[in-house]
Order: C-alpha cells, then sequence, then structure tokens
C-alpha cells in the first residue's frame, strides 16, 4: 500500500476514535443531566431490565471491543492464554459476588 494510503487508512481511524470520543462524553453529560448518577436511581432502572435487554447489553459490548480490536489490531497479536488471564481476572470480583451472598 502506498504511503498515501496508509494515511488515508489512519485518518479514518482517527476519526472513528474521535467519533467515540464524543459520543461517550455526550452520553456522560445526558445522564448526569437525567439525574440517574444517583446509586438508588440507577439500582431502580437496572432493576426494570429484562433477560433480553442484559443480553443485547452484552451483544453491544462485545461488538464495541470488536471494533476497538480492528482499529487497533496489536491487541490482536497476544498468545491465547493472555486472553484467558483476563477473563479470570475480569471474573473474579463479579464471580465472588455472587457466590458470597
Amino acid at each position: 500500500m502506498a504511503v498515501g494510503g496508509q494515511s488515508r487508512v489512519l485518518r479514518r481511524r482517527v476519526m472513528a476514535f474521535d467519533g467515540i470520543l464524543w459520543t461517550y462524553y455526550h452520553l456522560c453529560r445526558e445522564v448526569s443531566n437525567m439525574g440517574i448518577a444517583s446509586r438508588a436511581n440507577w439500582n431502580a432502572r437496572v432493576a426494570r431490565l429484562r433477560l433480553a435487554d442484559v443480553q443485547l447489553i452484552k451483544l453491544s459490548v462485545a461488538g464495541f471491543i470488536l471494533m476497538v480490536a480492528r482499529l487497533w489490531p496489536p491487541l490482536l497479536g497476544l498468545d491465547w492464554y493472555w486472553y484467558a488471564v483476563i477473563g479470570v481476572l475480569a471474573a473474579i470480583r463479579p464471580g465472588y459476588r455472587v457466590l458470597a451472598k
């Protein structure tokens, strides 16, 4: 690929990342403006979610992670066991909280 082509790809990746940051910033502003920052109100809203809503949230997180992996290729360069270690470490606290009560 020519040098000009590489700059176009890099420019597209930077623009996509800027879009993500812009969306995150405005989403945080909307959340704080709606007043759902209080813990009790947040818990009440989350309690109304159904199983299908939780599954859609999981799917959206998976899609976001795949997009990040696509925009940052070195992320996929790790050996398989590093992903297993990250998964186990990320599951320790929620697993403990579920099993402890």
